[in-house]
């Protein structure tokens, strides 16, 4: 789930919680097309392949994760994200709807901090 979305779904649930006076709600963030970590990943890697982009490598061990990394790779879990769209965003559709154009988005604005007004 991008950044932007993640910062709507966030401010939301303050919103509602403050205006309505209603019980703590727990919602799952995701977007609509659920994958695996390690497609997400294949899919990151792919764009920052294809751009112009000057990418440092880490060698040293950190990089190379571990047996959570590993664990978190062979992920299957999927989230819905139906009560997060219909009630905390009120039925409006996430700005980034899928991973693709969530990474596509933050590749093109990677120098343009979430905070900026360069989006």
């Amino acid at each position: 789930i991008h950044e932007d979305d993640i910062a709507r779904a966030v401010v939301a649930s303050m919103t509602q919680a403050h205006s309505h006076q209603k019980r703590v709600q727990t919602y799952n963030l995701a977007d609509d097309l659920p994958e695996s970590r390690r497609v997400v990943m294949d899919h990151a890697a792919t764009l920052l392949q294809n751009s112009n982009l000057e990418i440092p490598v880490r060698n040293d061990k950190r990089s190379l994760g571990g047996v959570r990394a590993s664990r978190r790779g062979r992920d299957r879990k999927r989230v819905r994200n139906d009560k997060l769209v219909q009630q905390l965003l009120d039925g409006r559709p996430l700005l980034y709807p899928t991973y693709r154009q969530g990474l596509e988005s933050i590749l093109q604005n990677h120098d343009a901090p979430w905070w900026s007004d360069k989006k």
